[in-house]
């Protein structure tokens, strides 16, 4: 043998006990798309309203949807908060660490006006409601209603409206 082909040798060992020695990194990388991420916080917020108007914890129940949803659960701050038979209305801001989000859920139902109809023969009470919400929304009604633009109703008593989200607001 000849001394160039030791060398190759010895070169190709030393190689080889380099890399089967060295530290071997995987680098996982993970893709959420941003609307996805959007759609799972806005859920959590609703969810947490919807548990919040059963007699639960807003808090507790947006904790939980997030720790069930993500593998690392994003901090969040909950910026408003109101709960009134008329109202249900959340602003939380979510930190993922990567992107930060500030979603808003509500419900609203206010009477505009009242009005009394004699077309039955005698007078009955019925109300002209206006409702406002984040997103168009379906609305299930307790005493029945007739839509009479975008967002008011003609509704008789008594007035409770439920949306296609679990949230329910009366007058």
């Amino acid at each position: 043998m000849n001394f160039t082909t030791v060398a190759y040798i010895l070169a190709f060992l030393i190689v080889v006990a380099a890399v089967a020695t060295a530290p071997i990194s995987v680098t996982v990388v993970e893709y959420q798309p941003i609307k996805l991420v959007k759609a799972v916080d806005y859920a959590a917020v609703c969810y947490a309203l919807t548990v919040a108007q059963e007699g639960g914890s807003f808090t507790g129940a947006l904790s939980d949807f997030l720790s069930k949803a993500y593998r690392e659960p994003p901090s969040y701050t909950v910026v408003e908060y109101e709960f009134k038979p008329n109202l249900k209305k959340a602003v939380v801001e979510f930190d993922h660490g990567w992107i930060k989000l500030k979603i808003e859920v509500f419900l609203g139902l206010k009477v505009k006006s009242t009005l009394v109809d004699y077309s039955s023969g005698r007078p009955e009470t019925v109300y002209v409601v206006e409702v406002s919400s984040d997103r168009p929304v379906v609305l299930s009604w307790a005493g029945g209603a007739e839509r009479i633009n975008a967002t008011c109703w003609r509704a008789e008593p008594p007035i409770r409206a439920v949306d296609s989200r679990g949230l329910e607001v009366r007058c």
